[in-house]
């Protein structure tokens, strides 16, 4: 991923298996999607727009901290430190709206009443991965 380097830019991430995404599409390219963030390269169904999640790379600190935590702990905590705002995504029919607990003036962390209206095993594994693999462009910045 060639984008989004500091820990204050936010990084759009769709989900794989999002059901507006048009996988039949001759412009679909999940690769190229992952690659330049290039909304072409993942077309939607008529009428239908994916939930849009914007996550940041984590400070030194948290990414540390983060890889220091051990089994599917890990993903969660990338998530609860990395993910700053969802479009779309809805639980009991109703809009998801992030809550955040102030950590220090420099940090927060989503509330675990946040998390649990977002989880799902594959979509944490997504979210946590892309957080991880962006904080591993330049870990000591930002």
């Amino acid at each position: 991923m060639a984008f989004g380097t500091s820990s204050k830019e936010r990084v759009l991430v769709l989900y794989s298996e999002d059901p507006a995404l048009d996988k039949d599409h001759p412009d679909f390219n999940w690769d190229l999607w992952l690659k330049t963030g290039d909304l072409k390269h993942a077309p939607t169904k008529q009428g239908m727009e994916p939930n849009r999640y914007w996550v940041r790379k984590l400070r030194m600190h948290r990414f540390e901290q983060v890889l220091d935590t051990p089994g599917a702990r890990q993903v969660r905590e990338a998530v609860a430190w990395g993910l700053t705002a969802v479009e779309g995504h809805t639980f009991n029919g109703e809009p998801v709206v992030l809550k955040f607990k102030k950590i220090s003036d420099a940090e927060q962390r989503l509330t675990d009443e946040s998390l649990e209206q977002l989880y799902s095993p594959e979509l944490f594994g997504e979210l946590g991965a892309r957080i991880v693999e962006l904080s591993r462009l330049h870990p000591t910045s930002g």
